[in-house]
């Protein structure tokens, strides 16, 4: 009951702001709105206030904005079609941007009730730690494999997307910027799946007044980078498509977080919601970013898109969409109960 609950908080939550985003910026920018609502099926509540339907629906699996003119060609003045590019592109992007919003905003509460911040800099080793024979306590971490780290979420980051263990690692020690390449202990897990270890320990200092907000950009941004850094590596084949999770997934790692207390329950709302965001920005026809996309074509050739084709590809991507939901929802039961 408590992992439902937190289930519908954190989702209920997210679907509001992300629907609230396409919602405001549609009213700005004078689009017609015929409903809004938090939930899909049977309504549960409704209301109508100036030419808008406001619903609440028994379901708590997503909600909707619903414009004036967004499926087909409508020639009235508040026709979400008959708006220029860059309004219909605005109202578009207005969910994930409310959903990156929402997540800096509890990665700032996040940050306030722990009155610390992360750095990159290591303070520790583990007992027998290899690492200890290249690096050295006071050594800052500014890269790891190449890749620019910023927060010590960072470095867990590009740990996990090692293959082999030998990291190359740049630091700063002592004003002067040394490279090494360090080798680390790999672990055997279960279904062959192969763990790192970090045997070093970066220190958490006391925030400043100006960290309280600063620092939780470049935790947002981390975040951003292993959403999008996941999405590039399950294209190029670095992880199967059984390794994602669906919804009954996400819903078993928020009863996890919430049995570990209120400041993990905040961090999976955080993470879920920033996820959120960027997933509807990928160029899949039926997201946000695919609509853009379609958008910006539109532009670019200077006359709207042929409806037929473009409903006959909405159809099939909402047809592939419900595969892939049917597909990593089958996994997370299997992984669950098999």
């Amino acid at each position: 009951m408590i992992t439902a609950l937190a289930a519908i908080l954190i989702f209920g939550g997210i679907i509001f702001v992300h629907e609230l985003g396409h919602f405001t910026v549609a009213k700005l920018t004078g689009v017609t709105v015929y409903e809004f609502s938090i939930g899909m099926g049977p309504a549960l509540w409704k209301r109508e206030k100036g030419g808008t339907l406001y619903s609440l629906r028994l379901l708590p699996i997503g909600g909707y904005v619903m414009l004036e003119g967004e499926d087909e060609a409508v020639d009235s003045p508040g026709s979400f079609s008959n708006k220029p590019v860059l309004t219909r592109i605005s109202v578009l992007l207005a969910g994930a941007f409310n959903n990156l919003v929402l997540g800096y905003v509890i990665l700032v509460i996040l940050t306030a009730i722990s009155g610390y911040v992360g750095t990159t800099t290591i303070v520790k080793f583990n007992d027998g730690a290899q690492s200890s024979a290249q690096l050295m306590l006071g050594d800052r971490v500014t890269r790891v494999n190449g890749h620019r780290v910023r927060t010590s979420n960072d470095i867990t980051y590009e740990f996990l997307r090692d293959r082999d263990g030998l990291i190359d690692i740049t630091v700063v020690r002592e004003g002067e910027t040394l490279t090494l390449p360090v080798q680390f202990r790999m672990e055997q897990l279960e279904e062959g799946v192969q763990a790192i270890e970090i045997d070093f320990k970066v220190a958490a200092i006391p925030a400043t007044p100006g960290q309280y907000l600063t620092y939780p950009v470049n935790w947002s941004l981390s975040i951003v980078k292993q959403v999008w850094g996941s999405f590039l590596d399950l294209l190029t084949g670095r992880y199967a498509v059984n390794q994602l999770s669906g919804p009954v997934g996400v819903v078993s790692a928020i009863g996890q977080a919430t049995r570990l207390g209120f400041e993990s329950f905040l961090l999976m709302a955080a993470f879920i919601t920033i996820n959120i965001g960027i997933f509807n920005l990928i160029p899949f026809p039926i997201l946000d970013g695919g609509k853009v996309v379609l958008s910006l074509i539109e532009a670019a050739v200077g006359r709207p898109i042929n409806q037929r084709i473009i409903n006959g590809i909405m159809t099939v991507s909402v047809g592939l969409m419900i595969a892939l939901m049917l597909y990593v929802t089958w996994n997370d039961i299997f992984r669950l109960f098999g």
